[in-house]
């Protein structure tokens, strides 16, 4: 995702299309970003837990993103 684009919103709109074959709407992509912000945040105040996921706080809160995304109802397949 992060190879996509430089732009956040973006990456994580490239992440849910690779993952569910559909656009993310744009409530979708704020709360990702919402999503992403706080987590960043989150590792920046716990350095240890970050490193056990990626090399930085918000590669870090680039994969727990991707996690969910590919947690999404529509990106399970059955």
């Amino acid at each position: 995702m992060a190879a996509h684009s430089p732009d956040l919103a973006e990456q994580l709109a490239f992440g849910v299309l690779l993952a569910t074959q559909q656009a993310a709407s744009p409530e979708m992509r704020s709360e990702l970003v919402s999503l992403h912000d706080a987590s960043t945040a989150d590792y920046q105040n716990e350095p240890g837990e970050s490193i056990k996921l990626a090399e930085t706080p918000q590669a870090a809160a680039l994969v727990l993103v991707a996690n969910t995304i590919l947690n999404l109802d529509s990106a399970l397949t059955r």
